[in-house]
């Protein structure tokens, strides 16, 4: 599936590799291309990944390589996923 600039209505899902069942907080961290970064509150997807629906067009605003990471707060402990990859391309 091909990822257009503005597109809303895009799902991302990230695995996160342990259970996040009792998880407080989850958001998704985003690099776009031109170094800018940022975050998106999440919502539990599994029981051991989160997702993010975009909703407005400035979600994915550049074209390019974007980098995506995980980040989950438990009640005793947080962690970081591995860093994933995925294109936004221009319209035409």
């Amino acid at each position: 599936m091909s990822v257009f600039i503005g597109d809303i209505g895009i799902k991302i899902i990230l695995e996160v590799g342990v259970d996040i069942t009792t998880a407080i907080s989850q958001k998704i961290k985003y690099r776009k291309p031109s170094g800018e970064s940022g975050a998106w509150t999440a919502t539990q997807e599994t029981a051991t990944s989160i997702s993010y629906t975009t909703i407005a067009a400035t979600d994915l605003n550049e074209i390019g390589v974007w980098l995506l990471q995980s980040h989950v707060t438990m009640p005793s402990w947080a962690l970081s996923g591995k860093i994933a990859k995925f294109s936004v391309i221009a319209t035409i």
